[in-house]
């Protein structure tokens, strides 16, 4: 998966850093009050896979969308 992020030019930022979160997707969506879930996966600074993680968020405030 993050070769992917590699061959689209990100290889410089991710060999400086010391890890990465890959979210493939994040689904969003909206109606006054929103929120957005995903799943993804934690790389280390030499790509092996190190574990998994999530990411959730709410949101507040005038907004309509998905």
């Amino acid at each position: 998966m993050i070769e992917r992020f590699r061959k689209a030019g990100a290889g410089e930022l991710i060999d400086a850093a010391y890890g990465n979160a890959v979210f493939p997707t994040i689904g969003k969506g909206d109606i006054g009050i929103g929120g957005a879930h995903a799943s993804g996966r934690v790389y280390n600074g030499k790509s092996k896979l190190m574990g998994e993680t999530k990411m959730t968020q709410i949101i507040s405030g005038l907004q309509l969308g998905g």
